[in-house]
């Protein structure tokens, strides 16, 4: 799965690549920051790269720069955990040139999208030195949660973890930041099944229904924010008028309806159908026989839904 993150290239980690991989590992910079040791042989991370190509569940990316193609770091999601339906990330770039330029930043937003959208998954894990502060920093700012901490080859290794929600709360409220006075407007999850968002003036609070967050993808709960701080920004008196759609597209909105038809038949992993065609939707494994509701509104085992799991 090839990814893109504005001037960034996520590709395929092949032996292309091996020379500048065994160069990023042996940097005692990076080893330092990542927790490793220097002297790893070609042979070695040749193993590895053949080793996650072979893995179905294993996600190998080199990071890439769009327009010179230089070799910039290393991404994985990695050790899927199918109980939790989890999976551990692990980055570095590559050398100090790389790094406080909001790289990182930007390559994690794009594969944390993917791993919550694309893959579905539950959780995402990573482990990280306590001594690299920046780094703690950057996986706090993007809604990681601290576990516990653990030694490792003389290196003291924090624990963290990320889902879905918490990463939807990071974006949110860094959105708001970037547009609201913080110190005024605040930020919460809300208990909403019939919108995806709110903006409440009167107690200066913006809201995302905590149940269409966790079923609409991670860019349709960013496209609410936008549309729900123009409000904020337009005032109340204005509703969905022309100032309220400058501001939303302005900041990025586009306008789209967000259908939960579309989201189920995106997202929702069980697939249903009745003899005459009729589709169903589910999150999670139905437990009861049904029949279709517009072929009989009484059960009636002649049109009785059969359920399959969709596994793409």
């Amino acid at each position: 799965m090839a990814l893109d993150a504005g001037d960034l290239a996520l590709r395929q980690l092949t032996e292309v690549w091996l020379d500048e991989l065994l160069d990023m590992t042996n940097d005692p910079a990076v080893a330092r920051l990542c927790g490793t040791r220097p002297g790893v042989t070609d042979q070695e991370l040749l193993s590895e790269i053949t080793a996650r190509k072979a893995d179905p569940t294993c996600c190998d990316w080199a990071i890439l720069h769009s327009t010179t193609g230089e070799f910039v770091g290393n991404i994985v999601l990695h050790e899927f955990d199918e109980p939790k339906n989890a999976m551990t990330m692990r980055v570095s770039l590559a050398g100090e040139r790389w790094m406080d330029r909001g790289i990182g930043t930007a390559v994690l937003e794009t594969v944390l999208t993917h791993a919550f959208d694309g893959m579905q998954l539950s959780r995402v894990n990573v482990s990280v030195p306590v001594a690299n502060a920046r780094a703690l920093r950057v996986f706090t700012r993007l809604g990681f949660s601290e576990g516990r901490q653990y030694d490792s080859r003389g290196v003291r290794h924090q624990r963290l973890s990320l889902s879905k929600l918490q990463f939807v709360l990071a974006i949110a409220e860094r959105l708001m930041g970037e547009s609201l006075d913080t110190q005024k407007w605040s930020f919460a999850f809300d208990s909403g099944k019939r919108r995806a968002g709110l903006c409440d003036h009167t107690n200066r609070r913006i809201s995302l229904s905590k149940h269409m967050s966790g079923l609409h993808s991670v860019d349709q709960s960013r496209q609410v924010m936008y549309h729900e701080i123009a409000h904020a920004l337009a005032g109340a008196k204005h509703g969905h008028d022309k100032q309220w759609l400058r501001i939303a597209t302005d900041l990025g909105y586009r306008n789209e309806r967000i259908s939960g038809r579309a989201v189920d038949e995106a997202h929702a992993r069980w697939r249903g159908i009745c003899p005459n065609g009729h589709e169903y939707f589910r999150y999670r494994r139905p437990t009861r026989v049904s029949s279709c509701s517009k072929c009989s509104r009484k059960y009636d085992d002649r049109y009785k839904i059969l359920w399959d799991e969709r596994t793409e």
